[in-house]
């Protein structure tokens, strides 16, 4: 076996390591650090305040309005809320899971934040630690994970890092994304032999007559195995 899958954490750490390389290319909070607290600067790159600060600080609307809609209002409020967008619901369902319908229908509209701002919530606010200039691809993966993206601050594709205190690649979810990368940053050396493994996995599981699903997991165990992530600390759907 090789010695690298014998130890999964270091696998794995090696991993994160050469995927910060590849995708993390500049430490900007100097920068934003200017352009926040400057007035002056700002209007020298026709910014304004808002831009910056999107940059500075997280704001959640999503947790908040998730949380108002399961608490903070009685079911029938929640009742008219679906009915008001013509959403079908059972009337006899909790109000965790009507409060779940209702948000994802936010959720996929874009509406969360107007929402938020029509009912009055307040946003969950988390601190951002330092502003990292990343690869497209990173930034897409960040986002999916609700990460602070911003697209075109000055013309680069900035992370606003809310985890601190340690290098990048020990953030979890650089560690995570690097998990589901999988065979894209697998060692090259070890592709051929775990793709062969693996194929005769699933020959013998459609065999067996297993499910697509049941494939799905034998593909992901696999997968996991390549990466050497730690069985508790496994990526899930």
């Amino acid at each position: 076996m090789n010695k690298q899958s014998k130890n999964p954490e270091t696998a794995l750490q090696k991993r994160a390591q050469n995927f910060v390389s590849e995708h993390v290319y500049r430490n900007v909070s100097a920068i934003v650090a200017v352009l926040h607290t400057n007035a002056n600067a700002r209007k020298a790159f026709d910014l304004d305040a808002d831009e910056v600060r999107g940059l500075v600080e997280h704001r959640d609307f999503g947790v908040a309005v998730l949380a108002h809609l399961e608490t903070d209002i009685d079911v029938d409020e929640l009742h008219a809320l679906l009915s008001a967008d013509a959403l079908e619901f059972d009337t006899a369902a909790p109000q965790k899971e009507l409060a779940a319908l209702f948000f994802e229908y936010l959720k996929s509209n874009e509406e969360i934040e107007e929402f938020a701002d029509e009912h009055g919530i307040d946003p969950e606010r988390t601190e951002v630690n330092e502003q990292l200039v990343v690869s497209d691809y990173l930034a897409a993966r960040l986002e999916e994970k609700g990460e602070v993206v911003e697209h075109d601050f000055l013309g680069l594709t900035v992370w606003g890092r809310c985890e601190g205190g340690q290098m990048v690649h020990m953030d979890k979810v650089i560690r995570d994304i690097v998990r589901e990368t999988s065979l894209a940053i697998v060692d090259p050396n070890m592709v051929g032999t775990d793709l062969r493994r693996l194929r005769a996995e699933i020959v013998r599981g459609k065999t067996e007559g297993k499910t697509d699903a049941d494939l799905l997991d034998v593909a992901r165990t696999e997968f996991d195995r390549i990466l050497g992530a730690e069985g508790e600390e496994l990526a899930q759907d």
